[in-house]
C-alpha cells in the first residue's frame, strides 16, 4: 500500500478557493477550499531553508489512531492527493459544523496549565 494518493486535484479549478495563510502557526501554509466536496487541502510550507511535508505528518497520524484510538477522541481523517501545484498536499472533509470554534491541541494544554494553577 503506498502512502503517497493517486488522487489529483487541480487547484486552479473553479470549485477551489485559495484561502487565508496566517492560521498557521508560521503564517505560510497555502490553504485551499472544495466547495463541491466540502473539503480543505494543505500544502506543504517552507520554513528554516526547507520544505515540510506536513501531508504526512497528518496522514500517518490519523492512521495510526485508527489503530490506538479506542473512541476516547476523534481524528480528523486526513489524505495524500498529488496536486497541479506538483506537489502533494493533505486533504479532509470539513469537520467544524457550523457556528463552531476550533481549538488547537497547544491552545487547550495552555488553557488546562492556567486552569490547574
Amino acid at each position: 500500500m503506498s502512502l503517497l494518493g493517486n488522487t489529483f486535484i487541480d487547484l486552479d479549478s473553479d470549485n477551489i478557493l485559495k484561502i487565508s495563510t496566517n492560521s498557521t502557526s508560521k503564517g505560510n501554509q497555502e490553504k485551499f477550499y472544495k466547495e463541491d466536496t466540502d473539503e480543505y487541502i494543505k500544502l506543504p510550507f517552507y520554513y528554516q531553508n526547507r520544505y515540510w511535508k506536513d501531508y504526512m505528518v497528518e496522514h500517518l497520524a490519523w492512521r495510526l489512531s485508527t489503530f490506538f484510538n479506542e473512541r476516547r477522541f476523534s481524528v480528523v481523517k486526513q489524505n495524500i492527493v498529488k496536486t497541479s501545484y506538483d506537489t502533494y498536499a493533505s486533504i479532509s472533509k470539513n469537520f467544524m459544523p457550523n457556528e463552531s470554534e476550533f481549538v488547537s491541541f497547544s491552545r487547550m494544554m495552555k488553557l488546562d496549565n492556567q486552569n490547574s494553577c
